[in-house]
């Protein structure tokens, strides 16, 4: 079965049309940015890691990472996988 899940999206976006109202199941699409699959680099966050101290060793935008569990920029794990 073909995943029905976008490989770009334009905006945020959920379901519900409402971003803090997310259900199990929901895709949500953030940022333009790819799916977790779409992307041809990854970096794994570590402990005391923030997305814009990453994208700035990585010399790039914070909004070019994509793929934190989240949803929320700010709210990034260890160990989790972001794609830029």
């Amino acid at each position: 079965m073909e995943s029905q899940v976008p490989r770009t999206c334009a905006a945020t976006t959920v379901p519900s049309g409402d971003p803090n109202r997310v259900y199990p199941g929901d895709v949500v699409c953030h940022n333009g940015g790819t799916t977790a699959n779409g992307g041809s680099r990854t970096y794994v966050v570590q402990s005391g890691d923030y997305l814009s101290g990453i994208a700035q060793r990585l010399g790039i935008s914070w909004t070019q990472l994509t793929g934190y569990w989240s949803g929320n920029p700010s709210l990034i794990y260890p160990g989790e996988v972001l794609y830029y």
